[in-house]
This record gives structure tokens, sequence and C-alpha cells, in this order.
């Protein structure tokens, strides 16, 4: 049995190691967003389950026993963070308010606990009745609340499925090594309180489950950019690429003295990163190549015209967007070999 206990040591110990490193690197070093925040809260969570199992087996049960109602009160977010997470909720005080019933259970563990530990202490009373109230809410509410968010959670991870949305599938996996998790958790219940009581070093094995989940992640991470900067297949969308197109050759927005691709993104109302992938795809070119090619096109046009004949060539430069001269002419050679007054010299020649 010792062996089988340090083997569960050992586990638990490389589970917890890998969750707080990827959870870290998500913060640190991922792209900063609800995602990667929602899934490095839930590698928090599965690491102090396991943190609170090592506690256990080590031969420190009797010591530390608030960290114990922290981890118990804890296992209850295990649910609302993975039904924000396949909803993709944005996380922020407006999100919080108006879903915080959803924590409401894990609140409720962790301040009735402490209040019943500190009666037992302070009174020597109320032990059985906290056991019971331990037992109830850890054992049966948790498995009863745990699979309701994963049956609503399934549904939505199924409609993104079908819209082929990114991360769904690395979601539906996740879902379903919880389900198996839950499954367990209640086998093992089932036998212990019904059939044959097992002892605890094999019903706290549970979180050696929670270690796997934690080694599938860090391998995911390892090959999807989940944690990273990395850039993602992304879908453009023909609408989209309409937008686009009306923007540069309609509107000519081009022309907007320091244009930058956020503000030419919050103006056709679609994200930077897909804006720019829709600029590449449509034209080929980086978005700075983009608006100077553009704006090069016209200059060139307003320098064919009698009117253009008789302004400087700097004046046209900021009237189509230009705010320096050296910048105007680095584009203009860029596009058309010549510097703006050779290119002049060039148009009188030939119109002899």
């Amino acid at each position: 049995m010792k062996t089988f206990i340090y083997i569960t040591l050992f586990i638990n110990l490389v589970g917890v190691i890998q969750a707080t490193t990827l959870s870290g690197i998500l913060v640190i070093r991922g792209k900063k967003n609800s995602l990667n925040y929602m899934v490095s809260a839930l590698l928090l969570v599965l690491a102090i389950a396991m943190l609170n199992t090592i506690r256990i087996l080590s031969g420190f049960g009797n010591w530390f026993l608030i960290f114990q109602d922290l981890a118990n009160a804890l296992v209850f977010l295990i649910g609302p963070l993975l039904y924000a997470l396949v909803s993709r909720a944005k996380i922020n005080k407006s999100w919080i308010y108006k879903n915080w019933h959803h924590f409401l259970p894990s609140v409720f563990y962790l301040i009735t606990s402490l209040i019943l530990r500190f009666i037992v202490h302070q009174f020597g009373i109320g032990l059985s009745f906290r056991s019971i109230f331990q037992s109830l809410m850890i054992v049966w509410i948790w498995n009863l609340q745990t699979f309701a968010y994963l049956y609503v959670s399934y549904g939505k991870v199924k409609i993104s499925l079908s819209k082929k949305e990114k991360d769904s599938q690395w979601l539906m996996n996740l879902l379903q090594w919880f389900t198996v998790i839950l499954i367990t958790n209640f086998i093992v219940i089932i036998i212990d309180q019904y059939l044959y009581p097992i002892p605890e070093e094999i019903t706290l094995n549970v979180t050696v489950l929670l270690s796997l989940v934690v080694a599938w992640m860090m391998f995911k991470s390892a090959i999807d950019p989940i944690a990273s900067a990395k850039k993602e297949t992304v879908q453009i969308t023909s609408n989209t690429l309409h937008k686009l197109k009306k923007a540069i050759e309609e509107d000519k927005m081009y022309r907007r003295p320091s244009i930058t691709l956020k503000e030419f993104s919050g103006i056709i109302e679609e994200p930077s990163y897909l804006v720019s992938k829709a600029v590449k795809k449509q034209y080929g070119l980086s978005f700075p190549e983009l608006i100077n090619k553009y704006r090069i096109k016209d200059i060139i046009e307003k320098l064919a015209t009698q009117e253009g004949e008789a302004l400087k060539i700097e004046s046209i430069a900021y009237e189509y967007g230009f705010n320096t001269p050296s910048a105007f002419y680095s584009a203009f050679k860029k596009e058309t070999s010549l510097t703006p007054k050779e290119f002049r010299l060039k148009k009188n020649s030939a119109n002899g």
C-alpha cells in the first residue's frame, strides 16, 4: 500500500507542477484574453485540489485544515469555469455582476465550513454535523452541480463545432476529460458508501485523473497556440472582404493621415487580426503597404492632370495622407522605382 501511496503522491506532485507552470505561461506569455485567463484559473483550481491530496496522503491530514476547506470550496468553481470557457465569455466586472450566482455554491461552502470549524474548535460541538455537511456538499452536490454544467456546456460546444469556430474541438476534448473524471468519481462514491468501503488512499486517486488532464493540456499547449501569440487559423468571411474593399476602393480611407490598422479596423467594425489577414488574402500586401500603394496610385493620377502639374509634389503628398516628406519619398520610390522629381521629369519628357 505504501508503494501505491508514493506513486499517487508523485503523480499528483507532477500534476501540481504542470498546472502551475502552464497557468503562469498563459498569464505571462499568452494572449491577454478571457480564454487564457479562464484556462489559467481552471488550472490553479486543479493544482489546489491535487495539492490537497498530497497534504492528506503525506501524513499532514490534520494540518492546514483551512486549506482543505479552501480546496473543497474551489472545486465548486470547476463547473462554472468550464461553462464560461465554452461560452467564450468576456470576463469583466459586468460579466461577474450578471453571473454572480454561479459562484454561490463555492462561497456558501467556504463560509459555512469555516463557521463550523470555528464552532468545533471553540466549543467542541457540531463535529458530526460538520462531517455530514462536508460529505453531503462534496460528495453529492458537487457531482450534481458539475454534471449540470457539463450537460449545458456540451450543448454550446456542439453549436460551436457546427459553426467551425476556433478552439471548439479543444474545448470538446476538455469536457470529455472532465466527464470521465465525474463518472469515475461517482462510481467510487456509490461503491464506497453503498457496496464496499474503499480506503481513503484509493478514493483520493480521482485527483490522479486531474493530473492526467493537466498533462494533456500541457501537451496541447505545445502543439496548439492557446498559450502563445502564434498565428491562428481564422475564417475570413465574404462580408469582411466586402467591407475591406468598400473602405479602400470606394470610401478611400487610406487618404486619412496616420491611419493605423487599429483605427481602420474600428471603423469597419472588424478585429484587427482579421483585417490584417483579409488584406493579405485580398491584396497580397501588409496593411501599411496597401495604404501606401493606393496613396501613390492616386498621387500619380493627380500628377497626370494639369492641376497636378502646377502643384508642389509635397503638397499633393500631404493631401493624400502622407505626414512627412521622407515617408512619401520612400513609398513613391518603392512603387515606381523613381523619385517624385524623376517621375515628373520623365512624364514631361514623354509629353514632349
